[in-house]
């Protein structure tokens, strides 16, 4: 006969069964707690680089519709572009004086300046460092090699809005009293402004400022209007033809360099378009691109910039020997080859450097230490220039004396493309937008 035992039935779970499942549930919630973290971060990452993209091209968008406006006028107050001063056509003639050298320009290749606005970049060459075989090496934001990094780059021009709607004006208020005024015209400057070190050993950090200041179409703009009582140099581009009286300038006075923000608070024999100075202050001025107590007329569009980079796509001269036509900077200068001009006359970079160019965007040649504009020698900038009587230079032009009256580059400006690099913090990564705008 068979018999069954019957199986007692468990009263609980073991000792070490317990441990077992706990252990199980501790390391189940640890992996999700790091999977929520890491999912956190990069939601948090995500968030912090479509925000900076955001800002990116916010300052894109605003820098390419102050680029697309009209910057000059003619005297009958049409449009012209930058690119139809074509001084690469511009032929310079001995007109038989004498002993000293004066020139004029031959019939059919006049120089035309502007009538009413300004033009003026400045762009130094980029470099980038290289390995011993020549490849680039990585920036310190890690964007990418061979893209180099510029903070002396600037644009400065006038700006002129149609005024067919509300946001078609430039505006500005007076702290003085209060009161806001508009324009639609006005004197835009973009450039980088030092912060310091990033946070982490990351490259060395820039704002981005946009510097505005309202100015007066004309003459008649100026004297018909109620402009303030109290002029503010803080938000309007004024000019000082002595050291006691203030005018608010015209696009047809900021052709002259000395009368806009960079240019000298009055105007001496000796002193008249000394590059780089601020519209604050009695002279020594400081120069534009250093800080100010006071910020009114102007906003910081990005923080932590690393480059803020100008390349321009520009024509050379075509001066040649031919028909007794004179070189650009005088019969006797060694140094001026036509054919080769003006590359002959940009820094050649240290060794383990390259210089970067964007066919067919580069940066701009250097100013000549002779022949040419004394006081931006050296420097890489072109300036459209004035007729202005006071810079009387096509009359009598000299190549053999350098003077600050002179056009610093002759060259014919077509378009920039400019490309702005910002420091994500939180990704220790660089980000960069690029655009093209035609002139």
């Amino acid at each position: 006969m068979l018999t069954t035992a019957a199986r007692r039935a468990r009263p609980g779970f073991t000792l070490v069964e317990l441990l077992v499942a706990a252990a199980v549930c501790v390391l189940i919630m640890a992996v999700m707690a790091t999977a929520f973290s890491l999912g956190i971060d990069t939601v948090r990452h995500m968030k912090s680089s479509g925000d900076m993209m955001d800002q990116l091209r916010g300052a894109g968008v605003a820098l390419k519709t102050d680029l697309a406006a009209n910057h000059l006028l003619d005297a009958d107050g049409t449009p012209k572009k930058l690119s139809s001063i074509r001084a690469d056509q511009t032929k310079i003639k001995d007109n038989g004086t004498g002993v000293t050298p004066r020139y004029t320009f031959e019939n059919g290749y006049e120089w035309k300046c502007p009538t009413n606005g300004f033009f003026r970049i400045c762009s130094t060459p980029i470099t980038y460092q290289t390995d011993a075989s020549g490849n680039p090496l990585p920036d310190a934001d890690q964007l990418s090699a061979g893209t180099g990094v510029a903070t002396t780059h600037y644009l400065h021009f006038t700006s002129i809005l149609s005024g067919n709607s509300d946001d078609e004006y430039f505006r500005a208020a007076v702290p003085a009293n209060g009161q806001t005024y508009h324009s639609i015209a006005a004197e835009v400057a973009w450039f980088l402004e030092p912060m310091g070190a990033s946070v982490g050993g990351g490259p060395t950090l820039h704002r981005l400022i946009r510097r505005q200041r309202l100015a007066a179409l004309s003459d008649t703009d100026r004297r018909d209007r109620p402009w303030p009582n109290i002029p503010d140099e803080a938000v309007l581009s004024l000019r000082r033809p002595n050291q006691t009286t203030t005018y608010l300038s015209t696009l047809a006075e900021l052709t002259n360099p000395s009368n806009r923000l960079g240019g000298t608070k009055w105007t001496s024999a000796t002193n008249q378009v000394g590059p780089g100075y601020a519209f604050q202050g009695t002279p020594p001025q400081d120069d534009i691109l250093a800080p100010m107590a006071s910020r009114p007329g102007e906003d910081t569009v990005l923080s932590n910039v690393i480059s803020f980079e100008v390349q321009v796509h520009w024509t050379p001269s075509s001066f040649t020997k031919a028909d007794n036509d004179l070189l650009p900077y005088g019969p006797t200068d060694p140094t001026v080859k036509p054919n080769r001009y003006p590359d002959d006359f940009n820094p050649t970079p240290a060794k383990g450097e390259t210089r970067k160019t964007d066919h067919p965007f580069d940066t701009l040649p250097r100013v000549l230490p002779t022949w040419t504009n004394g006081g931006l020698a050296g420097t890489h900038t072109y300036d459209s220039w004035t007729n202005d009587p006071s810079l009387d230079w096509t009359t009598n032009y000299d190549p053999a004396t350098p003077d600050a009256k002179r056009p610093p580059l002759v060259i014919t400006v077509r378009a920039v493309q400019v490309r702005i690099r910002v420091w994500d913090q939180k990704m220790q990564a660089g980000r960069q937008i690029t655009f093209v705008q035609d002139l």
